[in-house]
């Protein structure tokens, strides 16, 4: 038995240690370019305004203050909008749900009467969508109008989202 050596496969050229150099950089200036403004906007927001509005603040906040973050969680509004966007999606995901998949599992039936039909339907109804203003005015009639359920009702059914569970029923089931 010989012991046969084989080539390194990993070998780096002096080009590959180039082109890599030259990533790092180009991808390290980019991030710099991403987070800095989230940076600035979380210094910002713990330092005195006047110091912000003259220019002061650049890197580290300025005279710290959390005056700012009372004035904003004392907002009963702000919690108001909170609790709002939770209930419209905890609600609007049951509703989704409770619509897509009964619908899916119909439409994965082979026996189903009309089924491709029904499909094509559905289909056209994603190139094909009424828009802002019809939706507007179906609610405005349904007298929906500053209700949650302008909210969650209009988009209750998602053509995507049935096609995808369909086939996942056909697959699987």
């Amino acid at each position: 038995m010989s012991i046969i050596s084989r080539p390194k496969l990993n070998r780096r050229t002096k080009e590959d240690v180039i082109f890599d150099l030259v990533n790092v950089i180009i991808l390290t200036g980019a991030l710099l370019l991403v987070l800095y403004p989230l940076y600035f906007i979380l210094i910002a927001s713990v330092s005195n305004p006047d110091r912000i509005f003259a220019g002061d603040v650049w890197f580290f906040p300025i005279e710290l203050t959390f005056d700012g973050y009372k004035r904003i969680f004392s907002d009963s509004y702000l919690w108001m909008g909170y609790r709002n966007s939770m209930i419209y999606a905890v609600l609007g995901t049951v509703i989704s749900l409770s619509m897509i998949l009964p619908a899916a599992y119909a439409l994965s039936r082979k026996d189903l009467i009309g089924r491709k039909f029904i499909i094509l339907l559905l289909i056209l109804t994603m190139f094909f969508e009424g828009g802002l203003v019809p939706t507007y005015l179906l609610v405005k009639n349904l007298n929906m109008i500053d209700t949650i359920w302008a909210m969650v009702l209009p988009s209750a059914i998602g053509v995507w989202n049935v096609i995808v569970s369909r086939i996942f029923f056909e697959t699987n089931i």
